[in-house]
C-alpha cells in the first residue's frame, strides 16, 4: 500500500485535456508508472496554435479552453 502514497515519482504516459477549470483546461497525465524517466513527470500546455499538452518535468500549465482542440 505504500505504493500509491507519492505522487512525486509519477510520470505520464501521455497528456490530455482536462477541462476541470473552466475557462481554462488543464494538462494532466493519462496514466502514471512507478519506473519512468524523470523527464516525463507532468504535463504543460504548449503555446503553439492550437495548445497542445506534452510531457515535461516542469509544472502543469494552462491555456484558455476556448483554443483547446481535442
Amino acid at each position: 500500500e505504500a505504493s500509491s502514497s507519492s505522487d512525486d515519482n509519477v510520470c505520464c504516459n501521455g497528456c490530455l485535456c482536462d477541462r476541470r477549470a473552466p475557462p481554462y483546461f488543464e494538462c494532466v497525465c493519462v496514466d502514471t508508472f512507478d519506473h519512468c524517466p524523470a523527464s516525463c513527470n507532468s504535463c504543460v500546455c504548449t503555446r503553439s496554435n492550437p495548445p497542445q499538452c506534452r510531457c515535461t518535468d516542469k509544472t502543469q500549465g494552462r491555456c484558455p479552453v476556448t483554443e483547446c482542440r481535442s
